[in-house]
């Protein structure tokens, strides 16, 4: 008896080793795939340079708050009440200032981000459906997903050229 159960296990796991030979598995990183599509670089491109001037007097501006905020360190002791106060409320402005600059290029870097979403999605699932339909995929998992995966598995370079053929 304990023969057979081992006659049906071994049979069992023959016949799923079977089973998994068939299946076709991929990984891909969606996200390294569409930023390295050329309209992804583009739009990126096109982005850092239309917020370089933004990005410039933010990092302008923390200079000057720190330049300031140096000078109160250094001077209070000899500065008078008066005078500690309009500076410390310049830091204060200038702090506020920053703020806002920092939360208006948050804002439209996450714009652009929702963008670029909105634009290469549907340039993505065509993609990915083509590659699934030609290949014969059975299972495509996000490559973070996977602890490890032979580079062979994984179609991210290909999705990214299939995504570039789509102009």
């Amino acid at each position: 008896m304990k023969g057979f159960k081992l006659l049906v296990l071994a049979g069992l796991l023959l016949s799923s080793s079977t089973v998994w030979a068939e299946i076709r598995i991929a990984v891909v990183d969606l996200n390294a795939a569409v930023m390295k599509s050329d309209e992804a670089r583009l739009r990126a491109e096109k982005l850092k340079s239309g917020l370089g001037q933004e990005e410039a007097d933010a990092i302008a501006l923390r200079n000057q708050i720190q330049k300031l905020d140096e000078k109160r360190q250094k001077d209070a002791a000899v500065m008078g009440q008066d005078e500690l106060r309009r500076l410390e409320k310049e830091i204060a402005d200038k702090k506020i200032e920053l703020n806002f600059k920092g939360q208006k290029l948050q804002q439209k870097g996450k714009d652009a981000s929702q963008e670029l979403q909105a634009v290469m999605g549907p340039k993505v699932e065509k993609a990915m459906k083509a590659i699934v339909d030609e290949k014969k995929y059975d299972l495509i998992l996000q490559r973070q997903a996977a602890l490890w995966v032979d580079p062979k598995f994984d179609i991210t370079p290909e999705l990214t050229q299939r995504i570039n053929a789509l102009k």
